[in-house]
């Protein structure tokens, strides 16, 4: 008979303990991470209070713990290669839009604004690099065709009703009383955001006389990282070429009134304009070529989100991964179980 002695058994424990641990760091390092959501700009989608599990595609070492819009678990993000990702693709079935991007459309992703940044955001893919993109009357166009929105996409409507008291009575006693915080009074002019699911709840109300839905000039103001000259509003907004990786574009006022900023902040180029020229260093240029890949990103919560009608457009190695899960919700600081585990779209 073989005895097997204490410390031998320790040493197996040991073992077994370590690479479990270590298997556990090298999932949580390069494919998944959870994050805690602090902001309403996805509402419906995704609330203030979820938490939410992120297939990482695009990863850099760095510890964070404290974020703007989520509370970000992670020991370190690991940069994957162009081979990695790839073979993520592969494993994942090729599911992309296109085999030199990573995300595809209406993707609801985890980004960063600069490589040093401490806070994340989390909001949707709408535009993929080499797109083209324009915003009419709050209707978003890609490449010409209308973009399908969601239906937890929220759009802002007045309704015409008989007294104001009655809407909000009518609020409180249904399913919608998350609305009573966008809802604005002017003359039996009711204001309001909301989804299409929203929407048709609200249109059962007796004391709704009828209801359109209207669009914003509200410009993008100080807060914009494009010209103020362009005149681009919250719902007007665009044409805008999305640039990709080896994109070239004609260098002259227009364009330097869209890409300045861009090129400035997340390319390192300083494009000068002296005695009607434009100059990289000293020489003269007459065109640019891109260096990224660049998304076009919007909160479903449309005007109560800051994205990229205000930031710009975000460089693809920016973009931490997909949310794909709901794990946990705490929305209005109750429990909400009936949003564990749901997928997120």
């Amino acid at each position: 008979m073989i005895r097997i002695s204490k410390t031998h058994w320790a040493i197996v424990y040991l073992i077994a303990f370590i690479l479990a641990f270590s298997a556990a760091i090298i999932v949580h390092s390069f494919f998944f991470d959870i994050y805690r959501v602090s902001s309403s700009s996805m509402e419906n989608t995704v609330y203030s209070g979820d938490r939410v599990l992120v297939l990482k595609l695009n990863c850099d070492i760095m510890p964070n713990w404290s974020l703007k819009e989520g509370a970000y678990f992670s020991l370190g993000q690991i940069k994957s290669s162009t081979r990695f990702r790839n073979k993520v693709n592969d494993i994942r079935g090729n599911q992309y839009q296109n085999d030199s991007f990573n995300f595809k459309y209406s993707d609801i992703v985890v980004y960063k604004l600069t490589r040093g940044d401490e806070n994340f955001f989390i909001k949707r893919v709408i535009a993929l690099p080499g797109d083209s993109l324009s915003i009419e009357e709050s209707e978003v166009f890609i490449n010409g065709d209308l973009y399908t929105h969601p239906k937890n996409l929220k759009f802002k409507y007045q309704a015409f009703v008989a007294s104001w008291d009655m809407l909000q009575n009518a609020i409180n006693d249904s399913r919608l009383s998350h609305l009573r915080k966008h809802l604005v009074s002017i003359r039996n002019q009711e204001s309001f955001l909301a989804s299409r699911i929203d929407l048709e709840l609200i249109q059962t109300l007796p004391c709704i006389d009828s209801i359109r839905r209207i669009s914003e000039n509200r410009k993008l103001g100080v807060r914009s990282s494009f010209h103020k000259d362009l005149d681009w509003s919250i719902d007007f907004f665009g044409p805008i070429k999305i640039p990709h990786r080896g994109c070239k574009i004609q260098i002259n006022e227009v364009t330097l009134k869209i890409y300045r900023s861009l090129i400035s902040t997340c390319e390192g180029i300083e494009i000068k304009q002296e005695n009607g020229t434009f100059q990289i260093d000293g020489d003269i240029v007459t065109e640019y070529t891109f260096k990224n890949n660049y998304y076009f990103l919007l909160g479903d919560n449309r005007y109560m989100s800051v994205d990229s009608r205000y930031i710009g457009l975000i460089p693809e190695e920016m973009i931490i991964g997909s949310a794909k899960r709901i794990l946990f919700s705490a929305y209005n600081g109750k429990i909400q179980y009936d949003r564990f585990f749901r997928k997120i779209y």
